[in-house]
């Protein structure tokens, strides 16, 4: 059945008609502000570790500064990794490549059955013609520390993911995401999921002219 709007407008009072009409010729502004924009959704966990007598660390998805926790596939830095902590230090002769050996981050995680403690710091010694590079243990606790950032230097969106909040943002997820908090004494990952736009910006485009057109014919006859 079809609306007469422009009789249903003319029996609404005239300030009421006004304030309609402008709501509706501004909304390019409002309506379907994030049309177009992946939703980004953000909770954090508790990182939960053990030193001794049996030492682990588990925590949701990748760390940030934290190299090879979570390998999706085989990394030639892991792999590098592994094989120092299985064969001991490598030298070489740097002298023939003129540039600086970038061997990730200072602390990884070397996943092999033959070490139950696969938690190390990389020591990289570099001279003018030779790299020694050597891996040496830690606790999961002095990894935490070392990589985490307090929770007074995130922002406040992120603190309520630490509080227990669920957090949305658009287009872009918090700088915070995949970063260790440490907050009370405890460490947090903050973990992000993507997902797609519930609205495309074209389809908002077409609602936005509609709306904008009838804010303009209300305006029109009053």
């Amino acid at each position: 059945m079809s609306r007469d709007w422009s009789s249903l407008a003319s029996r609404l009072p005239s300030a009421v008609r006004l304030v309609v009409a402008l709501a509706l010729l501004t909304c390019p502004f409002w309506l379907f502000p994030h049309a177009g924009e992946s939703t980004h959704v953000h909770t954090a966990t508790e990182v939960t570790y053990e030193n001794e007598p049996r030492t682990y660390l588990r925590a949701q998805g990748e760390l940030a500064r934290l190299d090879c926790y979570d390998l999706g596939e085989l990394d030639r830095g892991c792999l590098l990794a592994a094989y120092v902590a299985q064969n001991g230090p490598i030298t070489v002769n740097s002298t023939a490549f003129g540039y600086r050996y970038e061997t990730g981050t200072e602390y990884v995680v070397v996943e092999d059955d033959m070490t139950d403690a696969p938690f190390y710091r990389r020591v990289v010694n570099q001279t003018e013609t030779r790299v020694t590079y050597s891996l040496e243990r830690v606790t999961p606790e002095t990894i935490l520390r070392n990589t985490s950032v307090a929770e007074s230097d995130v922002s406040q969106e992120a603190r309520r993911t630490i509080d227990g909040d669920t957090v949305r943002t658009h287009d872009r997820p918090l700088d915070a995401a995949g970063q260790v908090v440490r907050s009370d004494g405890s460490y947090y990952v903050v973990e992000s999921s993507r997902h797609d736009p519930e609205r495309s910006e074209r389809s908002a485009t077409v609602w936005r002219g509609i709306a904008f057109a009838v804010g303009l014919a209300m305006l029109h006859r009053r």
